[in-house]
């Protein structure tokens, strides 16, 4: 996989999420664990697809190094997503990571098939979310900065 970074300069990651709760707890665990990541966020296809292209609001951002992408999006699924993406030379090696509330193994397979990196449940607390944010930095290979002391 060649998302990660070893240098002082954070991985790019975008998540598309339709959940604003959900990426501001991730946003939150990733920062709270020093996790060298920095997220684009985009809510729908069509944002994730003007982020990996470097348009409109993500014309200066930096391109995606990893993708973090829920399977239930309104109008075109994750599961859609991931198939485009994989179809592209540009974007076919940037690694995805499934990131949803379905533990149907039918999904993890369907995942799997079209080429998802890993497959990750969302968790229903804070704590797994931190837990969530090391997993992600194993995936991508990323070297975590110092974690945030607990005053």
């Amino acid at each position: 996989m060649q998302a990660a970074t070893h240098s002082s300069t954070p991985a790019c990651v975008l998540v598309v999420e339709d959940n604003p709760a959900d990426v501001e707890l991730l946003r939150e665990a990733i920062s709270d664990r020093g996790a060298p990541l920095e997220l684009l966020h985009a809510e729908n296809a069509i944002q994730a697809y003007e982020a990996l292209a470097g348009r409109g609001p993500w014309a200066d951002a930096k391109p995606p190094q990893a993708i973090l992408l829920d399977i239930n999006l309104p109008i075109i699924s994750g599961k859609k997503i991931l198939e485009i993406v994989r179809q592209y030379d540009d974007w076919k090696h940037i690694p995805v990571v499934m990131l949803t509330s379905s533990q149907a193994e039918v999904d993890r397979a369907a995942c799997a098939a079209l080429g998802a990196t890993a497959y990750l449940t969302k968790p229903p607390t804070y704590d797994g979310y931190l837990a969530l944010a090391d997993r992600v930095v194993d995936i991508l290979g990323a070297q975590p900065r110092q974690a945030k002391q607990s005053a």
